[in-house]
């Protein structure tokens, strides 16, 4: 069993500082002369070194449920048989013991000791609050958002407003362009869960008002703790999107939220709220665990005096960064993945511990510390230096992370990345898609489970529609992957057809957001498969998706195919459980072909759209020489010739 010690806490109430210990809980009671611990000097005056492990003579035994041994000193007054009884009581609570002979289980505690090494003064897994102004935290936050390497010599930024905290009561939208270099943002989850209030934001109408003052006590809790946080830090302005950008104003906001990098890439750090599910749960106040505080009283030197604090945890209660993220609702979030990507230091604050990040390192509260390697998920700032053998591997995996988030509208799915591509002037971007890697960029597939539905497909894509082109990830509200530039490692496609002019119309001011129409056109060899008698015959599982089997009737062609929609008629599906293609729109399935790997070939699942050469993706597929039979499939696309089609 481990313990930490810090030196300032809160005792709980009824086992207060004069509680006293029992007979065996009096060995907490430091001898620092037994143990040889020593008085030195420095430069702030003596201090008193303990060893790293003190062992205590601690051995106990008791037994489940009802812990009687503990119980009754804990009744009498002990803190520490309390915290104990506590202790064992919730691990209990969490992993209950089931016993088949209901006979009494005997509980040992055979070691205890203090550890003054690894768990420094003050701890992250103390739970504490953080204490603003001064302290070990605060002191921890000042030396990470002063490291250097990422000041910017620009000192101008196209954001109108930002929010100025040096107001005691209150603070203000201010629109002064001195503040460039003191400015920090903040991700706010803003939630819309009853029975919060709804969340605090400048409108056209509250603008003049929010200008003017807007009290503190009125924002949502992350934000006054935001705020609280800044002005510790010395930070004059904060930026907020939900209370620097009018909402209700479509075309400012668009104009605003084009500049979403600039802001944050210019900003001197980035604070993240990590706990909590929307912008009243607050980041700055951590839940307490169960503590006891112990008197100390040198015998080395009388006149060094305090206390300890004991708290008693779980290995497991300490998370990682990686984990507090993956389980965060920050990280399912959309527009929280460039917000964090484009920032060049970000503060995140996890339910146990605050953790620094840049583009070079991470560190935690408690000490650890690790460097992010060239391979590491994060991805430089607006990929100022545009590569396309090692930047578009990282674009291909930054788009099936973002992919898996949620966003309130479905028409932000490009605005929520176009920050971490407008700096690029080396490729042109086309709906999410990079012009230098098409065709093969086309080759991006729907993530198990797919929902949509044909029909819902179908309409979203019709001629009246507006909206990213079917060829575009960024056309579907689901979880995308691009497994086919991760396949086989280093060996390239080879393209089998020719990109002769893409288009995307961008709707609105942002040159990189919202689409409502483009084309593919391609050179490509196309093939119908109902004009050489090929069906759908069966379903299987693949690694990443459900894929379904076409091959002709005498089995001479074989396709695997994986389509962006799922079936939601039964006029699709016949009892004997295979997909005609005679039957619904499956009948007009084409495929064509857009490049190939060693022995397997890929391409596009095609649907008739409008004009005799215009079609919509409908998915995408594969087939391989090792395929039984399949030899037929690729001299079906040997005996067929180029012709010009566009892919709308």
């Amino acid at each position: 069993m481990l313990m930490e010690t810090v030196s300032q806490t809160t005792v709980p109430a009824k086992y207060g500082r004069n509680g006293g210990l029992c007979e065996f809980c009096n060995v907490l009671l430091i001898n620092d002369r037994g143990v040889g611990g020593q008085v030195k000097f420095s430069r702030g005056g003596e201090y008193l070194d303990l060893p790293p492990t003190i062992d205590l003579d601690y051995k106990r035994e008791d037994t489940l449920p009802n812990l009687p041994g503990l119980q009754r000193p804990a009744v009498g007054g002990c803190q520490f048989c309390w915290l104990l009884m506590e202790s064992i009581r919730n691990l209990l609570e969490r992993e209950p013991f089931q016993d088949p002979a209901h006979e009494p289980i005997k509980v040992v505690i055979s070691n205890l000791y203090y550890e003054s090494e690894k768990y420094k003064d003050p701890p992250a897994y103390g739970r504490r609050k953080y204490s603003f102004p001064g302290g070990h935290a605060l002191s921890y936050l000042h030396v990470s958002v002063d490291f250097p390497g990422t000041e910017k010599e620009d000192d101008e930024i196209l954001q109108s407003f930002s929010i100025e905290v040096e107001p005691v009561w209150s603070v203000v939208l201010r629109t002064d362009k001195s503040r460039i270099r003191q400015i920090c943002c903040l991700e706010l989850l803003l939630g819309f869960s009853t029975p919060k209030p709804p969340p605090f934001k400048t409108e056209t109408k509250s603008l003049e008002k929010n200008c003017h003052a807007m009290p503190l006590y009125d924002l949502p809790r992350t934000v006054q703790d935001a705020i609280r946080l800044a002005r510790s830090l010395k930070i004059r302005y904060i930026w907020i999107d939900s209370l620097c950008i009018i909402q209700d104003s479509p075309s400012y906001w668009e104009k605003e939220s084009a500049q979403m990098a600039s802001i944050y890439s210019n900003s001197c750090v980035t604070f993240c709220a990590l706990r909590g599910d929307s912008c009243h749960s607050g980041f700055l106040d951590r839940s307490w665990s169960p503590a006891v505080e112990i008197p100390f009283a040198s015998l080395l030197n009388p006149e060094i005096t305090g206390s300890l604090t004991i708290r008693i945890f779980d290995e497991y209660q300490l998370p990682d960064l990686y984990t507090e993220r993956k389980h965060s609702p920050w990280a399912a979030r959309g527009w929280t993945f460039q917000e964090h990507q484009l920032s060049p230091k970000s503060l995140l604050f996890g339910a146990q511990q605050i953790y620094f990040s840049c583009s070079e390192y991470e560190e935690y509260e408690d000490g650890n510390y690790f460097e992010i390697g060239p391979d590491y998920i994060s991805i430089e700032t607006g990929f100022p230096k545009w590569d396309q053998q090692s930047s578009l591997p990282k674009w291909y995996y930054s788009v099936e992370v973002f992919s898996t988030r949620t966003l309130t509208y479905q028409r932000d799915r490009l605005p929520a990345m176009s920050g971490m591509v407008h700096e690029v002037t080396d490729d042109q971007y086309l709906a999410g898609i990079w012009r230098s890697d098409l065709p093969n960029a086309l080759l991006w597939k729907m993530a198990d489970p797919v929902k949509q539905t044909f029909y819902a497909y179908a309409q979203s894509h019709s001629e009246q529609s507006k909206g990213p082109p079917s060829w575009s990830w960024a056309c579907h509200s689901e979880p995308i992957v691009w497994e086919v530039h991760r396949s086989h490692g280093s060996l390239p496609l080879q393209p089998q057809c020719q990109c002769i002019h893409a288009e995307a119309t961008v709707d609105g001011q942002n040159p990189y957001g919202c689409v409502k129409e483009g084309f593919v056109l391609l050179s490509a060899k196309v093939v119908c498969l109902k004009d050489h008698g090929i069906r759908i015959v069966n379903a299987y599982e693949d690694q990443s998706s459900v894929g379904f089997t076409a091959m002709s009737a005498k089995k001479k062609y074989q396709f695997k195919l994986f389509l962006d929609f799922v079936f939601d008629s039964e006029a699709f599906v016949p009892s004997d459980g295979t997909v005609r293609l005679d039957q619904g729109p499956l009948r007009d399935l084409s495929v064509l072909l857009i490049a190939k790997r060693s022995h397997i070939h890929y391409g596009l699942v095609l649907l008739p759209h409008g004009c005799k050469e215009d079609y919509i993706r409908a998915g995408v597929f594969e087939c391989s020489e090792n395929f039984d039979r399949s030899e037929g499939a690729i001299d079906l696309f040997s005996r067929t010739y180029y012709r010009q089609i566009r892919i709308m």
